[in-house]
């Protein structure tokens, strides 16, 4: 078993609501879970086989099983921190600009 693609797949029914319930009591629902688990695993060992450096397997997983290279749980986390930052931009004094003209008479 592929302890990479179980995470991968793991993280995929915790991430959406009801997919773990489904997973144990909808039998089409878990029979195409397990499926993808299968197909997941032989790509991993695959490419394991042809020497692929794990980071570059673990983005195609991910790339298959979500669409996206990136683990989508921490593409969630920047987006919130992204948008905290607006907010507290939007929220905070911006500091005056002075125009930086002809130096003072007393300077």
């Amino acid at each position: 078993m592929s302890q990479r693609v179980k995470e991968i797949v793991d993280g995929y029914l915790r991430r959406y609501p009801g997919a773990r319930q489904a997973n144990h009591e909808d039998a089409e629902f878990a029979m195409t879970t397990k499926l993808l688990f299968r197909i997941l695993s032989m790509v991993d060992i695959a490419m394991d086989d042809e020497g692929v450096p794990a980071e570059t397997r673990d983005r195609v997983l991910r790339m298959a099983m979500y669409g996206s290279v990136e683990d989508p749980v921490a593409a969630d986390r920047r987006r919130a921190l992204r948008e905290e930052r607006v907010q507290l931009l939007a929220t905070t004094t911006r500091p005056v600009m002075f125009h930086r003209g002809a130096p003072d008479a007393g300077s």
